[in-house]
């Protein structure tokens, strides 16, 4: 048998150190880049880790805290004036893209505090949840948090297709009743032991290893910018109409029954927070999701807050409630502009409130 020269085995034992010294460095740019560990919770399923830090300096550039029961914020508070107010959401509540203090949470318990109210805030967002998850979780987060009042941020999709669609383990969704005539919550369970099998959970759990995670989110933000946008080498297409709201897909789901359902799910002590997409050439313009969300939850004693109401101001000073330095103008998660402008509407809805 043929042995190898020593000169190529010198070449390739210096190609294995180099390729194992750029994985580990590799590995520790991505976890400086993205953090988020998290956690089995027995009733509210996977939620940040209790005591660690999350970071995200692909969006944005925020470093957050979580205390337990998945709740936002470096500590729990110490005084009160009363039972909490508990924020209810998806990535945008959790919005691991800002840091602690331009978080609305903390935004909107800092101006109640200004007033003289010690009313803790305390927030609760799960990236992927949708209204069927609100509901299906509403008994637990009132028993475990015993809000005087809760707080839902929600979007369009969060309504429609979002909460229809089929959904991973721990997630819940609407199914069609028998007849079609009333709508059902089913909760995909968890599955006994904690699964990492594809690569990108595997990079999330050990990113020195595989830094998959640190390319995998900027080439998914590539896809569907070069699919729904027009980059400055194509041609320009003409704006399509308006539709009309006979052909809006939202009319194609009951929200009236799950607007009911979610009113009775939080005894009507519900504020609606609605965050509409932003048009900086016309930052007023009324869209169809928004108007029937608003008449519905006028007709179920929900309360209904729109950031909208705070858009012509923002176009006026050249801001937008979504996108970061790091991304690209009005695009993917609200910003801290964003969130102050929540915080300055729920305080108004809340001093309005008699809370």
């Amino acid at each position: 048998m043929i042995g190898f020269p020593p000169a190529l085995w010198g070449t390739l034992l210096r190609l294995a150190v180099g390729l194992s010294l750029s994985l580990l460095v590799a590995g520790f740019v991505a976890a400086s880049a993205q953090r988020s560990d998290s956690e089995r919770h027995p009733l509210f399923g996977v939620i940040p880790k209790a005591g660690q830090a999350a970071w995200n300096h692909l969006e944005g550039d925020g470093v957050g805290y979580w205390t337990s029961n998945g709740v936002r914020r470096i500590r729990l508070p110490d005084q009160s004036d009363g039972r909490p107010i508990l924020l209810v959401g998806d990535s945008f509540t959790e919005a691991i893209q800002v840091s602690d203090d331009e978080h609305y949470g903390h935004l909107l318990e800092k101006a109640l505090r200004l007033e003289g109210k010690r009313i803790p805030i305390l927030t609760f967002g799960k990236s992927g949840c949708s209204v069927a998850d609100y509901i299906a979780s509403a008994t637990n987060l009132q028993a475990v948090f015993k809000p005087q009042w809760v707080i839902i941020q929600a979007q369009d999709g969060d309504l429609f297709d979002g909460a229809w669609k089929k959904v991973s383990p721990g997630f819940a969704r609407f199914v069609w009743g028998d007849g079609r005539s009333s709508i059902h919550l089913v909760l995909q369970p968890l599955p006994r032991k904690a699964q990492s099998s594809s690569l990108r959970q595997l990079a999330q759990r050990f990113p020195h290893v595989v830094p998959y995670s640190f390319t995998y989110q900027r080439v998914k933000e590539f896809e569907k910018w070069f699919k729904t946008e027009r980059p400055w080498f194509r041609a320009a297409a003409p704006e399509a109409a308006r539709s009309s709201p006979a052909e809006w897909s939202g009319f194609n789901y009951p929200v009236e029954e799950e607007m009911e359902l979610l009113a009775d799910a939080y005894q009507h002590r519900l504020t609606l927070l609605y965050l509409p997409p932003f048009d900086p050439r016309d930052p007023s313009a009324p869209t169809e999701g928004e108007a029937l969300l608003r008449n519905l939850a006028g007709k179920n004693g929900i309360r209904f807050v729109s950031l909208k109401d705070s858009f012509q101001e923002m176009a006026r000073n050249g801001r937008a409630p979504y996108g970061f330095s790091n991304t690209k103008f009005n695009y993917g998660h609200w910003n801290r502009y964003g969130h102050e402008a929540a915080a300055q509407l729920l305080f108004s809805d809340l001093m309005n409130l008699g809370l």
